[in-house]
């Protein structure tokens, strides 16, 4: 199965929340591309790409060649687009990690630090203080951190990991 076609999981409320791909539309980070890159994917995206924010655009997946895809793959540059009522979201290769509101869970975070170190080739810690934690996945792609967040969570029960979304809200109608 294409990566960018996979349903991603995630906790949220204790419950888990399946994230579908959006197959009509992918999401392309253009921090770091060079010139050339640049042309192509314009002129791929035949004026259809909707500059997002960050860098990141949306473009009709069906404007993107399988040469320029694999490119765009190989630079960690395209994400899945996920839609979930009516709202279209780009996941960032970031988790937030903390204890449940009102309760310090000390040796949850000290436990999940552990866990990370043994997976230094995988996941970078971001931030760290007493309360919370910000992780990443070395990749750099973001549903794989929606995937660390739900590994975190499935592991350390006392702790909530909640993944980070560019969330693209549909316009409003003027009248």
């Amino acid at each position: 199965m294409d990566a960018l076609d996979q349903v991603y999981e995630y906790q949220a409320g204790g419950k888990t929340v399946s994230l579908r791909p959006d197959k009509r539309f992918v999401g392309v980070n253009l921090a770091g591309m060079d010139e050339a890159m640049l042309k192509s994917l314009h002129a791929a995206a035949k004026g259809e790409m909707q500059e997002i924010r960050g860098g990141m655009v949306l473009i009709p997946r069906t404007h993107l060649m399988s040469r320029l895809m694999t490119e765009l793959r190989d630079k960690n540059a395209v994400f899945p687009v996920f839609s979930e009522e009516g709202t279209r979201m780009i996941a960032l290769p970031e988790v937030r990690v903390e204890p449940p509101a009102g309760k310090a869970v000390k040796a949850g975070l000290q436990s999940l630090s552990k866990w990370i170190g043994e997976r230094d080739q995988e996941v970078q810690v971001l931030t760290k203080n007493p309360n919370r934690m910000v992780v990443a996945p070395l990749s750099g792609y973001g549903p794989d951190a929606v995937t660390l967040a739900h590994d975190i969570a499935k592991k350390f029960k006392t702790l909530t990991a909640s993944p980070r979304f560019m969330r693209i809200m549909p316009q409003p109608k003027m009248a």
